[in-house]
């Protein structure tokens, strides 16, 4: 089930690849399928996502550990706090993974959206900057 608001998790097949990419996703809908298939998740990039550090037992920064795949977070303003942003990253390194998280300035939750207030045409042009290169890089000799 996803939050009001929410957007599915988009995947993207090249061969054997994998690439996940989630906007402002709902807690259920967010790590499963990097959980469930780690070897043949190869990219996975989250824009302005939420509750990924939690103290559930399912957080997201819990399932990780491993995650393959080369990660970018495009977060908000506000999105994570500073704590939560470096014990995600944390859980980057102990998985290994290759990863850029970044905060983009002047953003508020949902920016990437442009059926929202939120709206931020910069920042999707930023969003759209990071994420093809990085399908590139990961799919491109799959």
């Amino acid at each position: 089930m996803l939050a009001r608001g929410a957007r599915p998790a988009r995947a993207i097949v090249a061969g054997q690849g994998l690439g996940v990419v989630t906007r402002a996703t709902s807690r259920s809908d967010r790590v499963p399928p990097r959980a469930a298939h780690p070897s043949r998740v190869a990219a996975v990039a989250g824009f302005h996502p939420g509750f990924l550090v939690t103290d559930a037992p399912d957080s997201p920064h819990r399932l990780i550990r491993d995650l393959t795949a080369e990660v970018h977070r495009g977060l908000a303003e506000g999105d994570m706090s500073p704590e939560a942003i470096r014990e995600f990253n944390q859980a980057l390194d102990a998985a290994g993974a290759d990863y850029a998280t970044e905060v983009y300035p002047g953003t508020i939750h949902g920016f990437s959206m442009s059926d929202t207030d939120a709206f931020n045409p910069s920042a999707l042009q930023r969003h759209w900057d990071r994420l093809i290169p990085l399908l590139d890089r990961t799919l491109a000799n799959d």
